[in-house]
């Protein structure tokens, strides 16, 4: 994929939700990235199909694949692939974000003019790609009232048309990444330590602008560096397991309490609650239809059955899957393509 040591920057792909946005986001990246640059894949625990083309794909670009037979939170999987990284940058991207032209080089232009230790670009959400305010950097700061610690996030311009705000998007500093897409100096995670895969669900992005912003540290924002970040629905049956586990109550609330105790701040359950919500796009016309039959409070407790079932399947698929891997290689728990 590049001469040998001439890459400053190291693409890192992990699965943020779904598998079915895989192909389509891994052929944005290759059409819109110039190279030189190294690619690590992290797929865990994706359907067949998804896992054989992935596998193909690693051998006819090049690109190193770490393959496991189980679900991987997206942290985990980042930290995983991190550390095996060698270049001055580091720039994690999902597996559900389509990419536009030159958006790789202008993180790294940004990187160093300013010094960054890490650059946001602007995050679009949806088609017509590029089009749509996701987020435009913004804030995540711990506020003192009153004697207690608040958090506050603001993400700016979210839910904007692009056309609207241009004129107001400019490289400046920021305090607010999210990791649909940043670049990151690997020297952060020497400085600051690694990434922390406590976070299994949320809030992972805003305990990295916390760390690096309290060091301190600079963040910036490039608008010209653009990404669109595919938000479900859709979501296919093959999605499912792995969509509820994501977003499960139980990733939630340790997520949310290990970022709360660990920033000595007031919890609030709104990231929680926006689980739940988002949660139930899975089988959206089912548990529509079930409202409209049996009642709202009967409704609720289908789909609380309904999710449960899903996360029971997706953790004994893993529990099965673990098992398989420990009986094959105990000390070996992945298989690993590298090109």
């Amino acid at each position: 994929m590049n001469a040998a040591g001439s890459s400053r920057v190291t693409i890192v792909v992990v699965q943020r939700e779904r598998f079915s946005t895989t192909k389509q986001s891994l052929e944005s990246l290759f059409q819109h990235t110039r190279p030189p640059f190294e690619l690590i894949y992290v797929d865990g625990g994706s359907p067949r199909r998804i896992a054989r083309y992935l596998s193909a794909e690693s051998e006819r670009r090049g690109f190193r694949l770490i393959q496991l037979p189980y679900h991987l939170p997206p942290h985990t999987a980042r930290k995983m692939a991190a550390t095996l990284a060698v270049t001055p940058y580091i720039v994690f991207l999902d597996n559900d974000v389509i990419v536009s032209p030159d958006w790789l080089e202008a993180l790294v232009e940004c990187a160093e003019a300013t010094g960054a230790d890490a650059v946001t670009p602007l995050i679009c959400v949806n088609e017509p790609l590029h089009t749509m305010v996701h987020t435009a950097g913004g804030v995540a700061r711990i506020c003192e009232e009153s004697g207690q610690r608040r958090f506050e996030e603001v993400m700016r311009f979210d839910g904007r048309p692009v056309s609207d705000v241009k004129d107001q998007l400019k490289r400046e500093p920021t305090g607010l990444i999210e990791f649909h897409g940043v670049l990151v100096r690997r020297s952060v995670f020497e400085r600051f330590g690694p990434l922390d895969e406590a976070y299994l669900a949320t809030s992972e992005h805003l305990d990295f602008c916390l760390t690096v912003n309290q060091r301190p540290g600079s963040i910036y924002f490039e608008p010209g560096s653009v990404i669109t970040y595919l938000a479900p629905p859709p979501i296919t049956f093959a999605d499912l397991p792995y969509y509820t586990l994501r977003w499960s109550d139980e990733w939630a609330l340790v997520s949310e309490q290990h970022f709360y105790r660990k920033w000595n701040a007031e919890y609030t359950d709104r990231v929680v609650r926006f689980s739940v919500q988002h949660r139930r796009l899975g089988l959206q016309r089912l548990r529509r239809a079930a409202l409209s039959i049996v009642g709202w409070r009967r409704s609720h407790r289908f789909s609380d059955w309904l999710d449960a079932t899903l996360i029971g399947m997706a953790k004994r698929r893993d529990l099965r899957a673990v098992g398989k891997s420990i009986a094959k290689d105990a000390t070996m728990p992945c298989s690993e393509h590298r090109n």
